[in-house]
């Protein structure tokens, strides 16, 4: 990390906070395909990364680790990308990236990026989470991660970057009326009711939402007759698009990381081995119970369909 000296009061230098800082690295395995061709800018990222979607993987796992890597080297945050586990420091990665039974050593904090995927009732069985990861990031401020904080599983929430490669609606269409977007992209939305979406809802101009197809036409007919109301969303979506520039996310990653995962670090080097493996113990037993009811949900699912395929046998008769 960068060097910064002051004075001690005897006159000698002292290093400062920032020297000691850990190393940040943002963590993609090299057994990745085409590890060595990922994009190095982040004006390079999304056509980049466009050009070898033979990784067959969801653009969602680089979205966080490497567009985000790439975002805070270019706001000058001091990180690395790395293709092996560092055995000190803190490392961010995505789920997708950890093998359950990795765990980190006295000097390693890990920062899990969990996706949201699952229905609720599977986090709070712990579906997703990683057995040992200190820190959890999460998509989503529903999650029961964040909405029913456990000190075990310490976790925040951070906003996604901004849909790569958007391409803003030409003004001189004027008015006329075209598919739905989002903020970033100048145009109405039309959503579903997500609870990714609905968290960030302030107000009706936001997006117009929708629970059905027949929803969906009706939504689409009135976006259509009413220039007011689009000229109207398209205003509001201008301003609430303001609130999450890349600038503004960036602000809000340093305000992690240096507010919350350097202080976990420290208070995780600093503990002593029994509360390290006091800290694997519980969760090895929350991954267990966790793992029961997902099994007791899959037997459950077994026998009703089982039942169900006995109901629809045909019966048989006596004369």
């Amino acid at each position: 990390m960068e060097r910064e000296e002051h004075r001690r009061k005897d006159g000698t230098s002292a290093p400062s906070m920032i020297e000691r800082l850990p190393s940040i690295y943002f963590y993609i395995p090299q057994s990745e395909p085409h590890f060595a061709d990922l994009p190095s800018t982040i004006e390079g990222y999304w056509p980049q990364l466009m050009g070898v979607r033979q990784l067959h993987a969801p653009p969602g796992r680089y979205n966080w680790t490497l567009q985000t890597y790439l975002y805070l080297r270019a706001g000058g945050v001091n990180c690395q990308l790395t293709g092996t586990l560092p055995r000190e420091g803190i490392v961010v990665t995505h789920r997708d990236f950890l093998a359950d039974a990795i765990r980190p050593g006295p000097r390693l904090l890990l920062v899990c990026l969990l996706a949201d995927r699952g229905a609720p009732e599977m986090w709070l069985a712990g579906a997703g989470r990683h057995p040992y990861a200190q820190l959890h990031l999460v998509q989503n401020p529903q999650d029961a991660l964040v909405a029913r904080p456990s000190l075990l599983w310490e976790s925040r929430y951070l906003p996604l970057w901004p849909q790569p490669g958007l391409i803003p609606r030409d003004a001189a269409r004027g008015d006329r009326f075209e598919h739905a977007a989002y903020w970033h992209a100048g145009v109405p939305a039309v959503l579903g009711r997500e609870s990714a979406y609905y968290s960030q809802r302030r107000g009706a101009l936001d997006y117009v939402e929708v629970t059905s197809a027949e929803d969906a036409l009706l939504a689409l007919r009135r976006l259509r007759d009413d220039v007011g109301l689009r000229r109207a969303i398209v205003a509001n979506g201008r301003m609430r698009a303001a609130e999450l520039t890349p600038d503004r996310l960036v602000q809000l990653w340093r305000n992690f990381l240096y507010h919350h995962a350097i202080p976990a670090h420290e208070r995780w080097c600093a503990a002593p081995r029994s509360a390290r493996h006091l800290f694997f113990a519980r969760r090895r037993l929350v991954n267990y119970r966790a793992t029961a009811f997902r099994t007791i949900r899959r037997v459950r699912s077994w026998l009703k369909l089982r039942t169900r395929l006995r109901t629809l046998r045909p019966r048989s008769f006596s004369r």
